[in-house]
């Protein structure tokens, strides 16, 4: 059934009976983004993926470092009389005034803006859905002054095994200069297709003499919400 939301750029979501404003935000990648100091509360006690570095990543820049969580179970949104079909995942994030549904959410649907009535109408599409327990490596490396650095560390065994920081410099790829692999939009494409074959991933670290070998299928580490 269609999802008709108005107000312009902001709608009133409900999680469980609970309201709060949500800004549709075309150039987002999340899905859904929450303020964490307003939602703790909500979701403390839940299991979730911890994070520590930048919860945003853009063309544009990065926003600040921050320890944050991800919750990859479904939950019930809607909004009024109308309930979401796809659940999306949530990444509570300490930066984030509003709730932000993102890109990496709407391209499962349709969307069309009524700019006269100031309402958005979201209609299910065809495309397969996002699963939820999406292969990764744990690591992001970014472009930041000219160098890759690693901007992004998730809880999980190749984090722990080679002990990375935030702010080292990625200086290959599979034994590839990173500059090679092209702009951050193609490394990110390379990254992710290597993850969903469940391939390693290889890193040449500045300061390091042995290349760090990473693992897609790893389990993440899980992290009560407080």
């Amino acid at each position: 059934m269609p999802l008709a939301v108005a107000t312009g750029i902001f709608i009133e979501f409900r999680y469980e009976g609970v309201p709060f404003w949500v800004h549709i935000d075309l150039g987002s990648s999340g899905e859904l983004e929450l303020n964490k100091e307003a939602f703790t509360p909500i979701f403390a006690g839940l299991q979730a993926q911890m994070n520590v570095g930048v919860s945003s990543l853009a063309l544009f820049g990065l926003n600040a470092v921050d320890t944050f969580y991800t919750l990859n179970r479904p939950f019930k949104f809607g909004y009024g009389k109308y309930l979401i079909p796809t659940s999306p995942r949530i990444e509570l994030q300490q930066e984030v005034e509003y709730a932000r549904l993102g890109l990496g959410y709407l391209y499962q649907y349709n969307l069309i803006i009524n700019s006269d009535a100031h309402e958005y109408i979201l209609t299910p599409n065809k495309l397969p859905r996002i699963t939820r327990e999406e292969k990764d490596y744990g690591v992001v490396f970014y472009p930041v002054d000219g160098v890759h650095r690693i901007v992004r560390l998730s809880a999980c065994e190749n984090v722990f095994k080679y002990s990375f920081t935030l702010g080292e410099v990625i200086e290959k790829v599979d034994g590839q200069a990173v500059e090679t692999l092209g702009d951050w939009c193609a490394i990110k494409t390379y990254v992710r297709a290597k993850a969903d074959k469940g391939e390693a991933l290889r890193l040449k670290i500045r300061g390091r003499k042995e290349e760090c070998i990473l693992q897609a299928d790893f389990s993440p580490a899980r992290s009560i919400i407080r």
